[in-house]
């Protein structure tokens, strides 16, 4: 389970999150889909 408080970031840099849950979802799926279509152990399967 990851838990973040980005009350610190805030506070110290002024930063806020733009990214939902449901955005970072679809980025990582997106990401670990891309890695796996370039993995060469499947494309010699």
């Amino acid at each position: 389970l990851l838990i973040g408080d980005p009350a610190k970031a805030h506070a110290k840099l002024g930063w806020k999150h733009e990214t939902g849950i449901d955005g970072l979802v679809k980025d990582m799926m997106a990401a670990d889909l891309l890695i796996m279509a370039n993995a060469p152990v499947l494309h010699n399967a």
